[in-house]
């Protein structure tokens, strides 16, 4: 099993307070994972696409991006990927995926 954290953000009915941001925990199994699928199929740099069965909030601007940065999931026992997505209107932000949940684009 997975677990996603996806931000939500709202505002209060008090305009003293400020934007608070909550988390929201998001629970999808995932199938089991040989041994070869934890090495890491794709490199820095590498184009790859997100499933489209993969739901996050906010919802993804697009389902095509650019692998960041490889983080290993010893726990998981799978490769998780930071990617930036193509027209997002905050280039600089940076999604996190399971090795499962990409395809090559």
């Amino acid at each position: 099993m997975s677990l996603l954290f996806a931000p939500v953000s709202r505002k209060s009915s008090d305009k003293t307070q400020k934007l608070w941001d909550t988390y929201v925990l998001l629970q999808k199994k995932s199938p089991p994972m040989s041994a070869n699928e934890t090495a890491p199929r794709y490199q820095i740099g590498a184009r790859v696409r997100v499933d489209k069965d993969v739901t996050t909030m906010p919802a993804l601007p697009a389902y095509v991006g650019i692998v960041k940065e490889i983080i290993p999931s010893y726990v998981d026992k799978t490769i998780g990927y930071n990617l930036t997505l193509e027209e997002d209107p905050r280039p600089g932000r940076l999604w996190f995926f399971l090795q499962h949940q990409l395809t090559p684009a």
